[in-house]
């Protein structure tokens, strides 16, 4: 084995130490994260900031911790000061961000739209239940415009996640809210016929009235 002296050691220990470092791309941290590419799972308490693209695709830009808190909407008066960009949008131009929180006994979801056309999504909430697996609840949501913040609420849920997905832009601003899937209902049991060993039905006798 050779052995580097002086400062041509030095200089091969940052060379080494920056050759794994360069090799490896940052990756957004949090639990929140890409399903596949066109679902977010959103965890509260994390904002998540995308980009959309064709086909409801998702790039995922970052996800950082922030206070659920922040997802509701901001009390009267409070507004940027002049100068400071958008008074109603923070996520950066062309990109969208989703916040989710506690809101009472229930969650809300803060979404910021960036982009300058409106869009349709779908969402599902993951609720906590009394097995390991959460529940799965569709619910609907309403168009995002361009260029401000909606909101979404659910009262008494105790939403774990919300899946995100089938993202579609809409070349006008009218505002689409999707009604909530009704569960389906359980089917009603079928009263199965007797039948006989002939596969046909039983054939039963009438008494005779009885004659004197």
């Amino acid at each position: 084995m050779k052995t580097v002296r002086g400062g041509a050691w030095i200089a091969a220990l940052v060379l080494a130490l920056a050759l794994p470092a360069a090799a490896q791309a940052p990756s957004p941290g949090g639990a929140s994260h890409l399903v596949d590419e066109t679902t977010l799972m959103l965890t509260p308490g994390e904002r998540v900031t995308v980009r959309l693209g064709p086909g409801g695709r998702l790039t995922l830009v970052s996800v950082v911790a922030e206070d659920g808190a922040h997802a509701s909407p901001p009390k009267p008066g409070a507004v940027r000061p002049p100068g400071a960009g958008n008074p109603l949008v923070e996520t950066p131009a062309g990109t969208v961000s989703f916040l989710a929180g506690p809101l009472g006994d229930g969650a809300i979801l803060k979404v910021e739209n960036g982009a300058s056309k409106a869009f349709d999504y779908q969402a599902v909430l993951l609720l906590a239940g009394a097995e390991a697996a959460p529940v799965r609840e569709p619910t609907g949501v309403c168009t995002v415009l361009p260029l401000l913040p909606s909101w979404e609420t659910w009262p008494r849920r105790r939403v774990t996640a919300i899946l995100l997905s089938h993202f579609t832009p809409r070349d006008t601003n009218q505002v689409v809210c999707q009604e909530t899937p009704k569960p389906r209902a359980a089917p009603r049991p079928v009263r199965a016929t007797p039948v006989n060993n002939q596969g046909t039905k039983p054939w039963r006798s009438t008494p005779r009235p009885a004659t004197s």
